[in-house]
């Protein structure tokens, strides 16, 4: 690929696409984030019709492949429900999966969808400022969150921040550039980066070959959208209620088929971390690194619930990634997930 203006803005737009327009077919293809950090709207035309900024990416600059930056765990961000718009599942739903789901849509009929994952947050020596560092559990969720939406690759950002030693203040990333002088690893991310991408590889390529059918939150008694299940062995999908936290539910769900008629279900437990006040932790905002320990608690694990139709509900569920199989007791199998984890299972005669 080629890489054009980072995160071009209304009045680039036109010019990306014909940029794009000259490329000759065979060379690599142009790429730029689509930046929405804020979720903005521009005026459409004099009626006072707006666009949201992807949408607008999509309909002016018409790129052939989508490149969404995404980086949802910003400050006031909240990890209970009733932080109304900036609970964490609220954010997830209405700042990050929308915008998958619909670069993956248009992705289908035009090129690749490339998503690019948050792995920084921005310290400004006494609270996050424009965006945090995601908790562990949060962390392995948005990096695994792709899968459920067919992506066809996915970048991280940022891989090296810098920071200022004498106030602590700057971009804190896997790895963090100390006064421009020395490079050291961040263990907190840097960890979590290296134990997934490994297994972020092996998914994705195993996956080139699935078809992607569509994605789905689930919940305990519903799911939203609905998926189609019919010409699948799934009847239903749920969250298995117990009763075991500030919340239940929001298992990401991405559901694939290959040429074979197979079935897989790729899963998130989204229900990553929850928050610890405390006197050195009174809030997210204001929690330095330091006190992440303390102040990031992982929920107890979920546990998803695949209810096979007739047909085949003596079908077993395969993990791809450890061999572990699962099998059907009344035509239901129970597929336990940890805080922030993803796995791709496969359903099996």
């Amino acid at each position: 690929h080629m890489y054009s203006m980072d995160e071009p803005f209304q009045t680039q737009l036109a010019s990306f696409r014909k940029m794009q327009s000259l490329i000759e077919p065979g060379k690599p293809s142009l790429l730029a984030a689509s930046y929405d950090v804020d979720h903005r709207e521009f005026r459409q035309n004099k009626k006072g019709d707006f666009w949201e900024f992807q949408a607008l990416t999509r309909a002016i600059a018409e790129p052939r492949d989508i490149m969404p930056d995404i980086y949802p765990i910003q400050p006031r961000v909240h990890y209970e429900p009733y932080a109304g718009e900036y609970f964490l599942q609220n954010v997830i739903d209405h700042q990050l999966t929308k915008y998958y789901r619909d670069s993956k849509e248009y992705s289908l009929e035009n090129g690749k969808f490339y998503p690019i994952v948050q792995t920084f947050g921005y310290w400004n020596g006494q609270r996050w400022y424009s965006w945090t560092l995601p908790p562990k559990a949060t962390q392995k969720a948005l990096l695994m969150l792709p899968f459920c939406y067919g992506a066809d690759g996915q970048y991280h950002y940022q891989l090296q921040g810098a920071v200022n030693s004498a106030n602590n203040s700057g971009y804190l990333a896997p790895l963090v550039g100390i006064d421009s002088k020395k490079i050291e690893h961040n263990p907190y991310t840097y960890d979590v980066v290296k134990e997934l991408n490994p297994r972020i590889l092996g998914i994705g390529t195993e996956l080139k070959s699935w078809e992607w059918l569509g994605a789905s939150t689930v919940m305990m008694r519903s799911n939203y959208p609905e998926l189609e299940f019919s010409k699948t062995p799934i009847r239903k999908l749920r969250v298995k209620q117990a009763c075991n936290g500030l919340y239940e539910g929001y298992i990401e769900t991405g559901l694939y088929q290959n040429a074979k008629g197979e079935t897989a279900i790729f899963a998130v437990n989204r229900r990553s971390n929850y928050f610890v006040y405390g006197r050195k932790h009174k809030h997210p905002d204001f929690t330095p690194l330091e006190q992440y320990d303390n102040a990031y608690k992982e929920f107890e694990p979920q546990t998803l619930i695949i209810e096979l139709g007739h047909a085949h509900r003596n079908a077993t569920v395969l993990d791809h990634e450890t061999g572990k199989s699962y099998s059907a007791k009344n035509g239901k199998v129970s597929v336990p997930l940890a805080a922030g984890e993803g796995k791709l299972l496969k359903i099996v005669k």
